[in-house]
């Protein structure tokens, strides 16, 4: 009987061990997925804009229209999308910095929020025209501030993003 108590015993700890390490991996295997998918899809979403560019790059190399109007829109698709391309990466060095343990970090330097927005709206043109957008900006003045630029422009995006999205017609 002091045989079969003690295979007993070690089958419910083999077992309490498999549950116990299932119950640990757990977090560890939803993590992975979730980042595998978060990988497939910033790769999908990567392939539109290059593919677009390529496509357009190549139509102007071949000289597929003598319009300077086609042309200039062909640049204007070429540029808007590559544009799309640099935030997507940007949002991905960040989500990578948080994920990290480095968001913590603030990169303060003292900089002209005026020229970043300036900067900013000059590069968001088309977007802003493709939403039929007007926005008012006086940048006649500078303002400095000490602050970490990079998470500056991200605030800024969020919320160029938010204004484009709950925009009406107005």
């Amino acid at each position: 009987t002091s045989i079969v108590l003690f295979i007993l015993i070690e089958v419910c700890i083999i077992i309490l061990a498999i549950a116990l390490t299932r119950w640990i991996i757990k977090p560890v295997i939803v993590s992975f997925n979730k980042q595998k998918q978060f990988i497939a899809d910033a790769s999908h979403e990567l392939k539109t804009p290059i593919a677009l560019i390529s496509g357009y790059a190549e139509g102007l190399k071949e000289g597929i229209t003598d319009s300077q109007e086609e042309r200039d829109y062909y640049c204007d698709v070429i540029i808007d999308e590559a544009e799309k391309m640099n935030l997507m990466i940007k949002k991905l060095a960040t989500l990578n910095q948080l994920e990290h343990g480095g968001g913590n970090e603030l990169n303060l330097e003292r900089f002209n929020v005026v020229d970043v927005i300036d900067g900013f709206l000059n590069t968001m043109a088309i977007v802003i025209e493709e939403h039929g957008a007007n926005i008012y900006f006086n940048n006649n003045d500078s303002i400095y501030v000490w602050s970490d630029e990079f998470l500056f422009e991200e605030v800024l995006m969020n919320f160029f993003n938010n204004a484009l999205n709950h925009m009406d017609d107005k």
